[in-house]
Order: structure tokens, then sequence, then C-alpha cells
């Protein structure tokens, strides 16, 4: 069976060339930031994701608000009750 490509239907986002020297930045620093700390400091499971205690906007590359954890931990502390109240007493969540 013969398979086309699959096109597009809407076109990708463009970035700015100041928000792409951030995003590469980002990647950099994330990638450093995992390194030195493997663990996540919820749970103890391999980390996976750099959370951003102050959220993204103009903290994206302030290293004082990265914090390194698992996926299921990340997911829990953004997507659940227990989790957002939890995030928010023990300064995970919030400014």
């Amino acid at each position: 069976m013969k398979r086309t490509p699959l096109k597009r239907k809407t076109p990708l986002r463009k970035v700015s060339k100041k928000q792409a020297v951030k995003n590469s930045l980002y990647g950099k620093q994330r990638k450093e930031y995992l390194t030195q700390h493997p663990t996540c400091e919820i749970c103890g499971a391999p980390a996976t994701d750099v959370h951003h205690k102050s959220g993204r906007g103009a903290h994206t590359n302030d290293k004082s608000t990265f914090c390194a954890l698992c996926r299921k931990c990340h997911d829990w502390l953004h997507f659940t009750a227990d989790g957002k109240e939890w995030g928010y007493e023990h300064r995970y969540l919030g400014k």
C-alpha cells in the first residue's frame, strides 16, 4: 500500500529572533540543571522536567526558580486539586 506524507493543516507559529535566543539559552540551562539535579525533588524518581516555581514568562531563564521533577509529579502538581494545594503550601507554585 502506497503511503502519502502527512501534511500540516496549519503552519507552525513563527518565533522572533529574540525569543529564539531565549529558547536556545533555556534548552542549554535545562539540560545542565537536570544533569546537576538528576532526581525528582518531590518523590526521588529520575527527573525529566524542569518546573518553574514562579511561572515561565519573565522567569524562563532564571535558575533560582528551577525545580527538577519527574513527569508524574509535575502533572500532579499542575493538574490535581491536592497537588495544587500542596504546591502553594510548599512554595512550588505561585510567586
